[in-house]
């Protein structure tokens, strides 16, 4: 008969094993996205560092600083990855650094257009050779997709927009708004079956949602039910989700149409597309900033956290937890909805605290996720800690709640209510201890 210790050593074996082999056959695949991506970046930072003041685009130079922080990050954890052993790298889970692709990627396709100079090479002539085939495959896929949409979509209309708007500034009547707005609406709501036309349309009518005045008249004119129905009947695209989320961001921004969105149903629109799309983070971050904007008041925050919006956030961090661009608009929902007294319990419940306390350790440069991540755990704990181990020591004794407690401190986000439920805290301090023991073991 096998012994208990033969039994374990046999385990760790054959997990080192599956890890090993795991490592070799997916290693590349990774590395060659990442390097194709960051080469690109590099490049797009080169050329947008001297445009930037000068661009007629006002997010750009944010956007690039965001681009430029992503690409240190991952340059920073590639390299400390590939100083580790070779069985600390088995165990290493590289689906993060395939989520950085998958993000440099997104930006790439949101801002190179807007950055791209109207001469000279091609972003695509910096990708490596390993990349060229498959990009230039998804470029003509893109063409097809803009010569299907172009027939129907009015491009120049944008872009006379844009002029009207560079010289006349805010003067919204002046730069003739309410026709180019309805315009796009017109069309996004003739054809709301072409992702192509949906895309464009919200991007357009996000670039033209600059103040209170603009953002009130772009909700007059039919966009926020048209913007919400593009989502309904185009739930499997993700790209059309995750420009409609961004056009609510800004929509969100005032008051008045906040409450419209909320009215329409905009809120539960936004968590659906989170569903249907809980691995790409173009659609997570858009519409976790679309929650931040709305869930601006209690009755929101409240609304918001009975059609299931906490645990949904909570959901996105675990999955994207090495991903800042989306972690830190998580954060900011979640930050929301923590400071309605009513949702704290529920989210404590949930295990907000320990997600929280996951994103602080993992990114402890960012000052966003200190700050925003630190402060929204104080607002769930409060003076909850005291509570809870008073009531863990009623519901058994000072020495048991003690023990617990220190197998386990994250039991004091618990509640009171754990006085009724001791027993089940006792086993699960012990299988978390003895989870953390295993883990140890590994590293």
């Amino acid at each position: 008969m096998i012994s208990l210790d033969r039994a374990v050593a046999v385990l760790i074996a054959a997990v080192l094993l599956q890890a090993l082999l795991r490592l070799r056959s997916t290693a590349e695949v990774w590395r060659s996205n990442v390097t194709a991506e960051l080469s690109m970046a590099a490049s797009l930072l080169e050329m947008g560092g001297g445009q930037a003041s000068e661009s007629s685009e006002p997010l750009l130079p944010s956007a690039l600083r965001t681009l430029a922080d992503r690409k240190e990050l991952v340059e920073g954890q590639i390299a400390e990855y590939d100083g580790m052993p070779w069985f600390q790298r088995a165990l290493f889970d590289t689906s993060a650094f395939q989520a950085h692709a998958d993000w440099l990627k997104e930006w790439r396709q949101e801002w190179a257009a807007k950055i791209r100079p109207s001469s000279g090479p091609r972003i695509a002539a910096e990708i490596p050779k390993a990349r060229e085939k498959a990009d230039a495959e998804e470029d003509a896929d893109d063409a097809d997709d803009a010569d299907a949409g172009l027939s129907n979509f009015k491009l120049p209309a944008v872009a006379a927009a844009k002029a009207a708007l560079e010289k006349f500034g805010t003067d919204w009547q002046a730069a003739g708004m309410d026709s180019v707005v309805e315009e796009v609406v017109n069309l996004m709501q003739s054809d709301p079956q072409n992702a192509f036309v949906q895309e464009r349309g919200c991007e357009s009518l996000r670039y033209l949602c600059t103040d209170d005045e603009s953002r009130q008249a772009v909700a007059a004119k039919d966009a926020i039910p048209t913007i919400l129905r593009s989502m309904e009947l185009n739930e499997n695209e993700s790209e059309v989700q995750g420009y409609c989320c961004g056009t609510l961001v800004h929509l969100a921004a005032t008051a008045s149409t906040r409450r419209s969105i909320v009215q329409a149903k905009g809120l539960e629109a936004i968590l659906r597309a989170m569903q249907m799309h809980p691995s790409n983070a173009f659609v997570q971050f858009k519409a976790c900033a679309a929650l931040a904007n709305v869930a601006a008041t209690s009755q929101e925050q409240s609304l918001l956290a009975s059609l299931g919006g906490g645990e949904m956030v909570l959901k996105t961090m675990r999955l994207h937890v090495h991903d800042l661009s989306v972690l830190e608009y998580c954060l900011g929902a979640l930050h929301n909805l923590a400071t309605y007294q009513g949702n704290q319990a529920a989210l404590r419940t949930a295990g907000a605290v320990r997600v929280l306390r996951d994103a602080v350790r993992l990114h402890p440069q960012n000052h966003q996720v200190q700050q925003v991540g630190k402060k929204t755990i104080r607002l769930l704990k409060g003076r909850n800690a005291a509570k809870t181990f008073k009531a863990m020591v009623d519901g058994a004794d000072r020495d048991k709640a003690l023990e617990i407690v220190t197998r386990h401190p994250g039991i004091l986000a618990a509640g009171p209510d754990v006085k009724d439920n001791m027993l089940q805290a006792d086993v699960a301090s012990n299988a978390i201890n003895a989870a953390r023991s295993l883990g140890n073991l590994f590293r």
